[in-house]
């Protein structure tokens, strides 16, 4: 039974992705990602571009994060990306999230967020990026920095 939120949410994201993938009408790759904050959380994050507008591209950005001490979450972000610039692109977003608390905390604990970051291009499937997010919730508020890889599907454009 401890597992169930982290099972549903699991689902919920595959399902939301699946969705996604088959919406997708923008010139940019799919990519998938992992990253790191010094506060100890690790993220799990795909983006998905749905259309390019002039040189903006608006993506779906879904992801499962887990922090050690124990607070397993999920978020969605609309993330805007400029065009990329050499090897480099900046991109900017906002979301929302639900965290599974544990004990004393009864019920899960929605939190918006805001973030912008850079990614630059390693090879052609991959990305090195780094990224800063502001989030609150109900508990506080946290500016976190974070690093991180990502894999391009189909090489970038």
């Amino acid at each position: 039974m401890k597992n169930a939120p982290i099972r549903a949410s699991v689902i919920t994201l595959l399902a939301a992705l699946t969705m996604l993938l088959t919406n997708a009408h923008a010139q940019e790759p799919v990519q998938v990602g992992i990253s790191y904050y010094p506060t100890n959380v690790i993220n799990v994050s795909a983006s998905i571009p749905m259309f390019t507008t002039e040189d903006v591209t608006h993506s779906a950005r879904a992801g499962i994060t887990y922090a050690f001490s124990g607070l397993p979450a999920v978020n969605a972000s609309y993330v805007l990306s400029g065009p990329r610039e050499g090897r480099t692109q900046t991109y900017v977003g906002a979301g929302v999230g639900l965290a599974f608390p544990q004990a004393p905390a009864a019920s899960p604990s929605l939190s918006g967020h805001a973030l912008t970051g850079v990614n630059v291009l390693i090879t052609q499937s991959f990305n090195a990026f780094t990224e800063v997010i502001v989030a609150g919730n109900s508990f506080g508020t946290r500016m976190s920095f974070g690093v991180g890889v990502a894999y391009l599907f189909g090489g970038s454009n």
